[in-house]
């Protein structure tokens, strides 16, 4: 259940950071550097919201593999 609700968090943020990519390109054009930063670390921040539950799921897996071989 965790793998299958990471799933599909991880298509729920891809438009976002599609999103945010296509801007960041946008602004580096312009040469707007302040907002292309402040994209950058948004698209950073989603980048590791996804890691994060990979980690997490990735941990309770092990955890209830740990508790089934007891």
């Amino acid at each position: 259940m965790l793998k299958w609700t990471l799933n599909l968090s991880a298509f729920v943020l891809a438009l976002p950071m599609l999103y945010i990519f296509g801007c960041g390109l946008y602004t580096l054009y312009c040469r707007e550097w302040m907002q292309f930063l402040i994209l950058l670390v948004a698209e950073f921040g989603c980048f590791a919201l996804i890691f994060m539950g990979t980690l997490i799921a990735d941990a309770a897996e092990r955890f209830s593999g740990w508790v089934a071989g007891l």
